[in-house]
């Protein structure tokens, strides 16, 4: 099994990736290259992957599913066009079996498909659950959202 984690970049070099990491498939489209390393004072996207991947190695802690292959997609630090947006979860979902995407937009609804905002993302995102794993779909999870805090629910 292969987890994207589609999110500010993984510090992939920690100790916990070792064996697990797939630098050859990841992408930063934020900084638009093939480095998907945080940028400076970016730290969510390793946390997330070592929630997610951590091994099991008997120092610190085990990931929910730490057999399982982790690579990352940057897309903050930087521009990404919409296309490119779409592209995360199009162009990937043949390899990636899960993207994790611990993200979301800021007020309600904004992650509606139909809206500009999410449109494009939406699109890669509804290809891959149709096409992803050569036609068996691809999953893909979104947290509830790190402002919970801050939402008020009507």
């Amino acid at each position: 099994m292969l987890v994207g984690v589609v999110d500010d970049g993984v510090e992939y070099t920690h100790s916990e990736f070792q064996g697990a990491y797939r630098t050859d498939i990841d992408e930063d489209y934020g900084g638009g290259d093939s480095d998907a390393a945080p940028g400076s004072g970016d730290s969510h996207g390793t946390a997330v992957a070592g929630l997610i991947g951590a091994r099991n190695d008997g120092v610190g802690t085990v990931g929910v599913a730490f057999g399982s292959g982790l690579t990352g997609y940057r897309i903050f630090g930087g521009t990404v066009t919409d296309s490119e947006y779409r592209d995360v979860y199009r162009h990937h979902s043949d390899g990636v079996d899960i993207f994790s995407n611990s993200w979301g937009y800021n007020g309600v609804f904004h992650d509606d498909f139909d809206g500009n905002n999410f449109a494009a993302a939406g699109l890669g995102i509804n290809e891959a659950v149709a096409q992803g794993r050569d036609g068996l779909g691809s999953v893909i999870l979104f947290a509830a959202g790190n402002d919970r805090q801050a939402r008020k629910w009507y």
